[in-house]
């Protein structure tokens, strides 16, 4: 009971907590007075300073730093969060799904960080293809509203 709604519940409230503070207020607010690279980049490191507090994370340094530059990106490129979004919402549910996976099939908890190579590139796909069907969606929503 409890790992399937952490395993669901949790990784969305995050995502969309996240996406909404730091590209839909934040980045969006300073869009306004900065040009869109310095505004994604203090974002992303923002983000990044947000995820110290589990020590564990610091070694997830160049993979939140990229993950934070791109979905910036796309935020700004697309002028929604939703690409990022369901993007983050994918990232967070793998990772909740190998750690879960991994305490009741596997040999038992696993520090964050410590994947496999394969465990990392399936996760890595999946991140890819969430972001790609995002673009998608936002440009499908974006010409449906040009209509």
């Amino acid at each position: 009971g409890f790992q399937l709604a952490y395993l669901f519940t949790l990784p969305v409230v995050a995502a969309v907590l996240a996406e909404v503070c730091f590209r839909g207020v934040i980045q969006t607010a300073l869009e306004k007075i900065w040009a869109h690279w310095p505004v994604i980049f203090a974002v992303a490191v923002l983000n990044l300073l947000m995820h110290f507090y589990d020590p564990d994370q610091f070694t997830q340094v160049f993979r939140l730093i990229a993950l934070n530059l791109v979905w910036g990106w796309v935020t700004w490129r697309t002028q929604s969060i939703r690409p990022a979004l369901a993007a983050h919402v994918a990232v967070n549910i793998g990772v909740a799904t190998l750690q879960v996976g991994v305490e009741n099939l596997g040999p038992g908890p696993l520090e964050f960080g410590n994947f496999q190579p394969t465990t990392v590139a399936i996760w890595s796909v999946t991140g890819i293809l969430a972001l790609l069907a995002g673009l998608r969606l936002s440009r499908k929503m974006q010409l449906m509203g040009s209509e």
